[in-house]
């Protein structure tokens, strides 16, 4: 089944999705590689493994998506099937506004459906599910910072007006309007054709999270820090 409007180049041999509700309270989804893709692993590393695991889950009473990240081809960074990234497990978004954007309340029942709520999902995140979902490949710092400066294992995007640690349950928590602020910080920057923009996007967002966790900030001689007055909270 072809994506809805991704204009990704489709990777050989798609994955399928399977859909698996729970007493009409939420719905499991898990990526099913392609008989193809599973050889490609059992070629290079002689082991078959799993072959599916979960990629979202949605639930109807909290009103929450979950997405966990996942390689779903096999790579030098890693094999099919395991996790994409090497500390976050998974994405919660667990803010109203968001979730209302995309889920409506309705949990769906069908891959067709699961793609159309993905493509309601802010423009930092990944809406081609044969590429693993989580984020895209330049909004990559801000789980690169998150796995940084915490130990935690989930991202969690809430209707909190702060972003935080969650210890308890290995969770950084993030504000939707904070979330947002990053997001377009990184678009923008992006577009301005500015040097070295990597190195000038991971700063911004790197320096901002740790300034709301009271951490030390990696200064630069190439460019100025955005000041406090600059963070969402306080426009």
């Amino acid at each position: 089944m072809p994506r809805i409007s991704d204009p990704t180049p489709r990777l050989p041999h798609p994955g399928t999705l399977a859909i698996e509700r729970n007493n009409n309270t939420s719905v499991d989804v898990y990526y099913i590689p392609s008989s193809e893709r599973l050889l490609e692993r059992r070629a290079s590393s002689g082991d078959l493994g799993l072959s599916r695991t979960k990629l979202l889950q949605f639930d109807g009473p909290s009103q929450r998506i979950t997405i966990f990240p996942i390689r779903t081809r096999n790579s030098i960074l890693g094999s099919i099937l395991e996790p994409k990234y090497s500390q976050i497990r998974r994405i919660t978004l667990a803010s109203r506004g968001l979730v209302n954007n995309a889920f409506h309340g309705d949990l769906p029942s069908s891959e067709y459906a699961v793609m159309e709520v993905l493509e309601e999902l802010p423009s930092c995140f990944v809406k081609d599910f044969d590429f693993g979902l989580g984020m895209t490949q330049r909004h990559r710092f801000i789980i690169d910072t998150v796995e940084e400066l915490t130990e935690c294992s989930e991202i969690r995007i809430s209707d909190s007006d702060d972003i935080s640690v969650d210890a308890d349950h290995e969770s950084f928590v993030i504000s939707d309007r904070e979330f947002e602020f990053l997001r377009k910080t990184v678009e923008d920057t992006n577009t301005k054709g500015l040097a070295d923009i990597r190195e000038i996007s991971h700063e911004i967002v790197r320096n901002h999270i740790a300034r709301q966790l009271g951490q030390p900030l990696r200064l630069s001689q190439r460019m100025v820090l955005q000041p406090a007055s600059s963070s969402p909270r306080n426009t």
